[in-house]
């Protein structure tokens, strides 16, 4: 009984601490820089330059460059699940760990 209510407890932390189902712009704010955010679009194009690898995920209100080590192929259509993370250079993005 402890495993089940911990899993269901952890669970909820999880929820709370995360942004779903919204678009790409609605994404895009202060209030969810560091918050995990999770995102569906289609690649639009795929940039790998040395150690430098990341995907730009369209949706109907705009686009988002996506961190990660495991690029898709462009015109796929793939979920993002990371950190939304704020530079001054290149704007906002998502980290994609693992």
């Amino acid at each position: 009984m402890k495993n089940i209510t911990f899993v269901i407890f952890a669970l909820v932390l999880f929820l709370f601490g995360c942004v779903t189902g919204q678009n790409i712009n609605d994404l895009k704010t202060e209030a969810n820089v560091g918050k995990t955010v999770i995102v569906s679009g289609t690649v639009a194009d795929v940039v790998s330059i040395g150690g430098l690898s990341y995907y730009v995920l369209e949706d109907n209100s705009g686009t988002i460059n996506v961190s990660a080590a495991r690029l898709p192929a462009k015109g796929d259509k793939v979920t993002a699940n990371g950190t939304l993370i704020k530079d001054t250079l290149v704007g906002y993005y998502i980290k994609v760990v693992g």
